[in-house]
């Protein structure tokens, strides 16, 4: 981060030694800073995003009967909702072209530990949007401290329609205020949607480092 040592007393120290350092921008992080209320936060954002989310909500619960927002609580509940989580996901980045975070079953085994332990800490925000029996998007989020992490996110396409992504991402937000948390960190990545829901950003630097002798120049 623009702050880490990594970006000054080491960098400096490594240069002086010989050392050949590169420093280039790696990651946009956005972020919110989290007002008072949620109505402020949504006015604060542009018209058009402002605008087309509440037309979206509105349609949403006019065409559907049975809409209800979630966050998984309790043990019994969370091993359904991740698996739905990790469909979602995979589904999503396949219809992409790509292959997704969870496209490994070992890896997959590791973010599930985490988070059930993080349910056992009342860390975990693993959030969800059902319409009737189907579950149409889930965020994966953390709170740690005066913040809420966002790691990842899945929505069914079948659903596209009424952006059932953002309007999850509007009730995470709403219920991060309600609980007092003062920032909604996106953590790596700047996609236009989060571009239209941060108020700020972080840069994260890649910093890499050779050796000062002819192995470390070539």
């Amino acid at each position: 981060a623009d702050d880490s040592p990594l970006r000054s007393a080491l960098v400096d120290r490594l240069r002086g030694l010989g050392c050949e350092v590169r420093v280039s921008l790696h990651t946009r992080c956005l972020h919110v800073a989290l007002p008072a209320t949620f109505e402020e936060f949504v006015q604060s954002r542009g018209q058009h995003t402002r605008a087309e989310f509440r037309r979206k909500g509105r349609k949403l619960l006019r065409d559907e009967v049975d809409v209800r927002f979630g966050r998984v609580t309790g043990a019994e509940e969370f091993p359904q909702m991740f698996d739905a989580f990790i469909r979602l996901h995979q589904e999503r980045w396949t219809q992409l072209g790509g292959r997704g975070i969870f496209s490994s079953a070992p890896f997959t085994a590791f973010p599930r530990a985490a988070a059930l332990e993080a349910l056992t800490r009342g860390q975990l925000r693993l959030y969800f949007l059902k319409i009737g029996r189907e579950v149409a998007a889930v965020m994966y989020c953390f709170r740690v401290g005066r913040n809420v992490y966002y790691y990842a996110g899945g929505f069914d396409d079948r659903f596209r329609r009424h952006s059932v992504g953002i309007q999850l991402l509007g009730h995470v937000i709403e219920q991060s205020i309600q609980e007092g948390a003062t920032e909604f960190d996106y953590l790596q990545g700047d996609e236009e949607y989060k571009e239209h829901w941060s108020t700020g950003h972080r840069d994260n630097w890649r910093v890499t480092i050779a050796a000062p002798h002819w192995r470390g120049r070539l």
